[in-house]
């Protein structure tokens, strides 16, 4: 191999120079543009959040409640099939979830639980959101993107913005 002066150039030499191949990801170092926010995380109290869940409606009441009483993550939530749901033994099985609009199987950490109780009112919750969901098969997802034809899950960060912050602010 020659380069453009006509030296030989030894192709191991090159190889050699070359740098390793990165073992981490490539976009650890870049920084994006900050934007400051005006949103403030407040803890509410169970009477606010009463308040908060008579401002929704299905399904976003059931998924308040779902990730309420069982710890869930928003993450798990939305990876949940009906499949999962195991109704004779009152009980959700997390076998994937749902990050940056790809599935991963598992739950997210090695801490995570695989599955969680589930008490009587969640299971009825449940049944009538199965029972109104345009995606009710054990293979959809619960909580299943009407925009998408039920082909993904919903989008946590739109539920957040076009349903829970507009019912806290509304009260107060």
């Amino acid at each position: 191999m020659q380069n453009r002066n006509g030296d030989r150039v030894h192709v191991r030499a090159i190889r050699g120079a070359a740098p390793a191949r990165e073992q981490h990801n490539p976009v650890h170092y870049v920084t994006g543009i900050s934007c400051p926010s005006e949103y403030e995380a407040v803890a509410l109290t169970p009477q606010q959040t009463l308040k908060v869940l008579e401002q929704l409606k299905q399904p976003e009441y059931t998924m308040v409640v779902l990730v309420a009483v069982t710890g869930m993550r928003a993450s798990e939530l939305l990876g949940l099939r009906w499949r999962d749901i195991l109704w004779d033994r009152s009980e959700i099985r997390i076998r994937q979830t749902y990050v940056h609009n790809e599935i991963q199987q598992g739950a997210k950490t090695k801490l995570s639980k695989s599955s969680v109780t589930m008490h009587a009112i969640l299971a009825q919750l449940l049944k009538d959101w199965r029972s109104e969901s345009a995606y009710a098969q054990d293979s959809d997802f619960v909580f299943a993107s009407a925009k998408l034809c039920g082909r993904k899950p919903r989008c946590g960060s739109m539920v957040v913005e076009s349903y829970l912050r507009p019912a806290a602010v509304r009260t107060g």
